[in-house]
């Protein structure tokens, strides 16, 4: 698939899971990048920058010639999975408070990025059960 079918399909399937996740007041940006080493020295399929507090996200999602329509949608919705958590990140800066300068802030710390990534699998997963049931329903009729 080429850059300008991947814009295409993240256009196609971005509104459907906003509204699906709640994130209609959200104003949500997603780029579709070529990965370089200075775009994505980590060599991620996609990444996000979420401020809660202003409702404003950016998602990037790291173009590669291989890249499968398959791979783009379970990247787009894993990126919003991180999203939607993030609106419940305050209870982490709380939590994170309390430990403030010791082992178990750190330990806190790490439990928190694990959660915060299970999170988002499960809700990419939940979005393509969503979309999937959808479809199937619509050929049954």
């Amino acid at each position: 698939m080429d850059q300008k079918r991947a814009n295409s399909l993240v256009n196609k399937y971005l509104d459907d899971a906003i509204v699906f996740l709640g994130l209609e007041d959200w104003e949500l940006r997603v780029d579709v990048v070529d990965s370089t080493p200075e775009t994505n020295p980590n060599k991620d399929l996609g990444d996000c920058c979420a401020k809660r507090e202003y409702r404003d996200a950016h998602i990037r999602i790291f173009y590669k010639e291989n890249l499968t329509k398959s791979d783009l949608l379970d990247t787009l919705y894993h990126e919003l999975g991180h999203i939607f958590v993030s609106m419940y990140k305050g209870y982490e800066e709380v939590i994170e408070a309390y430990f403030e300068g010791d082992k178990q802030g750190r330990v806190f710390e790490e439990m928190y990025r694990q959660v915060d990534e299970r999170a988002a699998s499960n809700m990419a997963k939940l979005i393509k059960r969503h979309f999937d049931a959808i479809k199937f329903d619509s050929h049954k009729k």
